[in-house]
Parts: structure tokens; C-alpha cells; sequence
């Protein structure tokens, strides 16, 4: 078989039936393989018959959900030496398959893509092509080249999507991740290029697509899957994904973009959980000060906790730790009895993120649960000790080297909390549902922080939490900042940067070893913003791939316009994303930073 013109379809039997009856009634079909590959979970029965009364091959392939993974599959089951695919409700214009064919054949070995002109519903207008660039949610927007009057074939950028030809055997497939609809253009004309062919329009093979739906579009259509693919693609394609980020922000919510940033980290590997060969290596244990209650019981097989656990009756704080550290545990898991657990705490130990960094030392859960969190964060703030008013059964996950500290240098009965408020451990509140890949939240001695965290910090712990941000907070004082700073952190909230010059700014980027922290005034508020100007520094050194993409998303919500952004330590490619932004000038640049300011 010399070519293969294949079509995936969902639900579209109208489309298949006149797509197929076209090309039968006005095409020479001569060594051409029709191909139908319906992905509708439960198969259409007149598309199959239409299909065996035509003579084409129909495949039912449920599991390819998604225009990419059931473009892959045409490719994968044509027979034919080349491979034309479309889709399912395209018309060909007289004589394109028999100058393609002719074509095709004076081209054997060809490395090229191959599309042709989009022809309008006027049968006159024509788009040749793509352009680079965004609308309407996509990338690319219909153009025309008038190289299309006078020559046969020309390189073009990108295309869209309703017809592609090219040999089978070099088809370089989309991305097995991708899901849904869009982001194909662009992205498969690329790879292409970068194996060494062109995408080419072949000004004869005109195509017609019906673009109206008076019955609404059968599959689902989602901005996230959308988002996903963009990310997904452009990443392995060597393209600036945060360019995806950038242009999505502000058009679709927050919580759509988040989602999409986490589904596609899993794939492209930032960040990525402990594997089970690391997890299992860990030791740990969960210590319950109390009785075997039902309730207790009940939980630890709610969050499916497959670990070792032990109750102790009657222990203290000291003996449960010198136990834990007599067994040679790395970690314990520590909590009181009659303790009702939530599923989201064992996602949070399964996936070690604190473990990992080797930055923390102890973990405390509190009993809140996210509808709470905007009414009770008073309680939380400026004094550690107020955490013991909603301390009815904390839960302490601690490494051996602070339990061995705890041992060392407090007496017996020492309360916890009182433990902790001395070793300057602040507590941190972190609500999460399914994403806990994403988790940057841990607890870490602050040795310089006097009376814990201000009511605005933990308004914003509130915001992080209610927005999935991942975010690590300090609070007043430029000590505090380098000490967490050369402890490596993700994201840091400082006080107190709102008066100083831009001078003294510089001074403070070139004399400290800042590692990625946030600036902010003292009176920052989320819901209700004050009128003063804020200075926003984003360190972007060691920052990981997904940081780096919610660091896009928070400097277009937390700034105002008048506001300074000072960008530090950033690759080519971010610098590249601020430079162009149309929502920022540019102040000043040098090797080491950028300063710029909100319009």
C-alpha cells in the first residue's frame, strides 16, 4: 500500500460518513488505504458499517482519548508507505490526492512534514499557514503567504492541525502524556525540524474543515489538558514552556494553571516523589501516647498507614523518644490517642519532601481543616504558644538528630510546644488536596526570629494554602532572611525592604547570599491590599522547574502597578519571559539582576 488516509473520530459519524463519501465519489483511490480510528468509549455501529460498506479499516481504540494520542494511533495502524492524516470532517479539493500521490512518489525518501491551504467555506479564501504567536487560547494564528500564488511548495512555520502527510516511518509522535485537545501546532512541526526535516505546504492540497458544531462539541474540551500539553510539549521540544505560563495568566483562573503546572511535573520530573527503594530505606515509626482506641485505629487504616506504630500508655514526650531513638528509627511519627486522621497526612509522609531536602527537623499538623483556616489564622499569630489552643492531638513527625536534641537539653515534662517555641520552630499550616507533588512546606529553626510569625505572614500562609502556592515564610528582619536564606529555601516572606532605595537594594542583592526569597511590606494583605508600593525579589538560583513556573503566576498577582520586581540569578530563557512582558518595564539590567517596575 503507497498511501494511507486515515481520520480519528468521537462521536462524529456525520463527519466520517461525508468525509469517506467524498473521497470515494472524486478521488482516485488507487493504492490508498481509507482508515477510521474510533476512540468513543463505547463504538459508534453506523460508523463501523459505513466503514465496511466503503471498504476502509475501522479500529476501535477507546484508549486513545484525545485528538494526539488518536493522531498517533492512525499513524501506528496505516499500512500505507506514507501516511495522510485528518480529520474526520475534512473535504480535499479536486485532484489533491492524485498530485499527492505523484508527488509523493517523485519525493520517497522525503524527511518533510507535509500540509497544505486551509481553503475557507467561500471556496476563494485561503490560509496557508500559522504564524508564531498567541490568541484566542492557541498558539499560532491563521495567516497566508502569497508564495501560495506562484509556487507549488514552500517552507512554512506550523499549520494547523486537520491535515498532516508525511512517511509512516518517520512520524515522531506526539507526546504519549498528551491529553485532550490542542497544542499540537507548533510542536509537531518542530520536531520535525529537529530530525532534520521542514514542514511544507504543497499549495495543491487544499482542505476544507467544518468548523461549526450546531450541536456542540461531542468530547470534552479543558483549558487545564490545553495548558498541560503546551507545558509537556514545549519542554521536550527545547521551548520556553513559561511562555505557556505567562500568556494562560490572567485569561484563566489561578487554580486552572496550578493544575496544570502539578499534572505536567509529573511528567517532565519536577519535582518528583522519593522512590520506593528510598522510602522504603527510611525507618519509621509512629509512636501513639495513649491506649488502642477504635477511633485511633480507624484512622491509622483510613490514611492506610502500612508502617510500623506502637501505643504507650501512660508515656511521656522523653520516653517516647528515647524509644524512638533506642530502635534505631530515622524518623517518628508521634501523636496522641483518639486521634481522628485525614487521608492528606499520609500523602504528605509518603512523599518524604522534608526528608529529602535534609532541611527539617520536626513537622507539626495541626487540626485545621482548610474552611477554618481564614477564621481561626489570629489564633496562629505572633505567639508559637497559641497553638496550643487548638492543640486538643497534634501530631509530630521528627527526624533522630532533634529528638537526641530534645533528650540532651530539656527536662522531663517539658511540653512540647514549649519545646518548640525555645528551638524557634515556627508553625506552619499547610492544606492540601490530590497535588502533593508540589509540597515545598516545612517546619525549620528560625535562630532569629523574636515571637514567631506577624498576623500578615500568616495571612499569607492562608493564601498559599488556599491557592496550593508552595511558599516557606519567616518573619521580621533581615537576619532572619539570611539565615534562611543559607539554609537553601524555596520562598521566603521578609518585612521591612519597603523604604529602601534602590541603591541600598542593590547593595543588599551584590552583599548577601540570598537563595530565592520573596520582599514584601509589613502590612501586605492578599484580600485587602494597602495603597503603599511593595518590592517583589524573586531569586531564582537551585529554583526548581515547577517553582519557577508558579514564581510567573505570583508576581502577576501580587504586584500593583508602581510596584518593583527585582529578578535575580535568572536562566536566559526567564530573563527572555520579563524582558517581554507587556505588563512590566524594564529599570535596569545587569549580569547578576533585573529591576523592573508594574505599568
Amino acid at each position: 500500500m503507497f498511501l494511507t488516509i486515515g481520520m480519528p473520530t468521537y462521536d462524529d459519524f456525520d463527519g466520517v460518513y461525508f468525509t469517506l463519501q467524498a473521497l470515494k465519489s472524486y478521488h482516485d483511490l488507487t493504492d490508498v488505504e481509507l482508515l477510521v480510528v474510533d476512540t468513543k468509549p463505547k463504538f459508534c455501529e453506523d460508523t463501523k458499517k459505513v466503514c465496511e460498506s466503503i471498504g476502509a479499516s475501522y479500529y476501535h481504540r477507546p484508549d486513545c482519548q484525545g485528538t494526539a494520542p488518536a493522531k498517533n494511533a492512525v499513524f501506528e495502524l496505516a499500512k500505507g508507505k506514507f501516511v495522510m492524516c485528518i480529520d474526520c470532517h475534512v473535504l480535499l479539493v479536486k485532484d489533491s490526492i492524485k498530485k499527492l500521490k505523484e508527488y509523493l512518489k517523485k519525493n520517497e525518501n522525503t524527511k518533510n512534514l507535509i500540509q497544505g491551504p486551509l481553503l475557507y467555506d467561500d471556496q476563494k479564501n485561503t490560509s496557508t499557514h500559522f504564524e508564531p504567536g498567541w490568541r484566542g487560547h492557541m498558539y499560532g494564528t491563521w495567516a497566508n503567504d502569497p508564495r501560495a500564488i506562484s509556487e507549488e511548495e514552500f517552507e512554512i512555520p506550523m499549520q494547523g492541525g486537520g491535515l498532516y502527510c508525511c512517511r509512516k516511518d518517520i512520524w515522531p509522535k506526539f507526546h504519549p502524556a498528551f491529553r485532550g485537545f490542542g497544542s499540537e501546532e507548533g510542536y509537531i512541526q518542530e520536531k520535525f525540524r529537529q530530525n532534520g526535516g521542514k514542514a511544507i505546504c504543497l499549495t495543491f492540497l487544499k482542505w476544507m474543515h467544518r468548523f461549526g458544531r450546531p450541536k456542540g462539541v461531542p468530547y470534552p474540551l479543558s483549558v487545564v489538558d490545553r495548558i498541560f500539553n503546551y507545558i509537556i510539549g514545549w519542554t521536550e521540544i527545547g521551548w520556553n514552556h513559561r511562555e505557556v505560563i505567562n500568556y494562560f495568566n490572567g485569561k484563566v483562573t489561578q487554580e486552572e494553571i496550578f493544575k496544570a503546572i502539578s499534572d505536567s511535573s509529573k511528567i517532565i520530573g519536577n519535582p518528583v516523589p522519593t522512590n520506593s527503594s528510598e522510602k522504603n530505606a527510611i525507618k519509621v515509626k509512629a509512636y501513639i501516647i495513649g491506649r488502642n482506641s477504635e477511633i485511633t485505629e480507624q484512622s491509622f487504616q483510613k490514611i492506610k498507614w502500612n508502617k510500623e506504630k506502637e501505643y504507650m500508655l501512660g508515656a511521656n514526650l522523653k520516653s517516647v523518644l528515647q524509644k524512638f531513638i533506642d530502635e534505631g528509627n530515622d524518623y517518628a511519627f508521634i501523636c496522641k490517642g483518639n486521634l481522628r486522621l485525614e487521608k492528606n497526612i499520609n500523602i504528605m509522609i509518603d512523599y518524604w519532601p522534608l526528608i529529602k531536602t535534609g532541611q527539617a527537623k520536626i513537622t507539626i499538623f495541626d487540626q485545621i481543616n482548610k474552611s477554618s483556616l481564614k477564621t481561626k489564622h489570629s489564633q496562629l499569630s505572633y505567639k508559637i504558644a497559641d497553638v496550643d489552643e487548638l492543640d486538643d492531638a497534634p501530631l509530630y513527625f521528627i527526624s533522630r538528630d532533634f529528638a537526641q536534641k530534645v533528650l540532651d537539653d530539656y527536662k522531663e515534662g517539658s511540653e512540647f510546644s514549649y519545646i518548640c517555641e525555645k528551638e524557634k520552630i515556627v508553625p506552619f499550616i499547610y492544606t492540601f488536596e490530590e497535588n502533593v507533588l508540589r509540597l515545598r512546606m516545612q517546619y525549620v529553626p528560625l535562630p532569629n526570629v523574636d515571637g514567631g510569625l506577624s498576623v500578615e505572614a500568616v495571612r499569607e500562609i492562608v493564601w498559599a494554602a488556599n491557592n496550593s502556592y508552595c511558599l516557606d515564610i519567616s518573619s521580621e528582619g533581615l537576619q532572619t532572611t539570611i539565615a534562611l536564606c543559607q539554609k537553601g529555601l524555596g520562598v521566603v516572606r521578609v518585612d521591612e525592604y519597603k523604604n529602601l532605595s534602590k541603591e541600598q537594594l542593590e547593595k543588599s542583592i551584590k552583599s548577601f547570599n540570598y537563595e530565592n526569597f520573596i520582599l514584601t511590606d509589613k502590612n501586605d494583605d492578599f484580600q485587602a491590599p494597602d495603597q503603599n508600593l511593595r518590592t517583589l525579589l524573586i531569586n531564582y538560583k537551585n529554583l526548581s522547574q515547577e517553582l519557577i513556573d508558579f514564581s510567573l503566576l505570583k508576581q502577576e498577582n501580587f504586584l500593583r502597578s508602581g510596584d518593583c520586581l527585582i529578578i535575580v540569578k535568572a536562566d536566559e530563557e526567564v530573563l527572555d519571559i520579563y524582558k517581554k512582558s507587556e505588563k512590566l518595564k524594564l529599570i535596569k539590567s545587569s549580569d547578576d539582576y533585573l529591576i523592573l517596575k508594574k505599568l
